[in-house]
């Protein structure tokens, strides 16, 4: 009974738990100062500079999965590609952000508003699409 015990209270840890693991071309410096900078440049509203900065990054390392800690740089980029109102590749990103961080709570809610937004987007198109059909039956 005890190992089975021990056996459940491993298996739950290890689903719960992050461990820590960074990009392998990536210093603890050059690390700290990309989340820096993406922090600061997020926390200004400064989203079309925060999307070049981590174009930059994504260049030099070949990806923004720089490492585990939360926020993620994904979750930041999409922010303001939401901002930006680029919803398709914001959705792109948030679940690229559940799948490689999925205890992440707040990529989950993002996910679920850029989605709602997306349908409601759709659904605005369609409604002016039928009021410029209207208009044009009427004369």
């Amino acid at each position: 009974m005890r190992l089975l015990w021990s056996l459940v209270v491993l298996l739950c840890c290890s689903t719960t738990c992050i461990t820590s693991r960074r990009h392998p071309t990536i210093t603890k410096r050059a690390l700290k100062e990309v989340r820096r900078n993406v922090a600061a440049l997020s926390t200004h509203g400064r989203d079309q500079d925060l999307l070049l900065y981590l174009r930059s990054v994504e260049t030099s390392y070949g990806t923004l999965l720089l490492d585990d800690e939360l926020p993620s740089i994904l979750l930041y980029k999409a922010v303001a590609l939401y901002n930006a109102q680029n919803m398709s590749e914001a959705e792109d990103t948030l679940k690229l952000a559940t799948e490689h961080y999925p205890s992440d709570s707040r990529a989950w809610i993002n996910l679920g508003t850029a989605l709602h937004a997306s349908v409601a987007i759709c659904r605005l198109h369609s409604f002016q699409r039928s009021l410029y059909q209207l208009h044009r039956w009427i004369g």
